[in-house]
């Protein structure tokens, strides 16, 4: 992906920020007997909160949020 111009930077951070917080928080979120799909929702729920969605979901199709794998 090309940056060119700092609008584009600055949504790339913004971006950047959500994704991060969204992956440690569902760190902090699992535990034993979490169930993939249950982790999946939360994640999918933080990302949306941020008005971000899965690319993963929007864009290809995936049957998940966050491409969880055990």
């Amino acid at each position: 992906m090309s940056i060119s111009s700092p609008q584009e930077f600055e949504g790339i951070k913004k971006v950047s920020d959500a994704v991060a917080i969204t992956l440690r928080e569902m760190t902090s979120f699992a535990r034993p007997g979490l169930s993939t799909y249950e982790l999946d929702m939360y994640g999918k729920s933080l990302l949306e909160s941020f008005g971000a969605a899965s690319a993963p979901f929007k864009t290809y199709g995936f049957p998940g949020y966050t491409c969880i794998s055990v």
